[in-house]
């Protein structure tokens, strides 16, 4: 389910994610580029690159802590 409430969905959720949108590789993409969430252009380029959806993109940059002008929250 979209929800994840089970662990094992969770867990399978966030291999997933690391597997096709690696920490590093999107940290430095924000740092380069400086992406920012609110621009729709820049989300569906970042998208294509790592070829995922925005929406999935969205969620990853949002668990990883980085905030909507792109800096990433302590």
């Amino acid at each position: 389910s979209s929800l994840a409430i089970d662990p094992k969905e969770r867990d399978a959720n966030a291999f997933a994610a690391e597997l096709l949108m690696p920490e590093q590789e999107i940290l430095d993409a924000v740092r380069q580029d400086g992406l920012d969430i609110t621009d729709d252009a820049a989300m569906k380029r970042a998208a294509k690159r790592f070829g995922v959806s925005v929406q999935a993109l969205g969620f990853r940059l949002a668990n990883l802590g980085v905030s909507i002008d792109g800096s990433q929250d302590a």
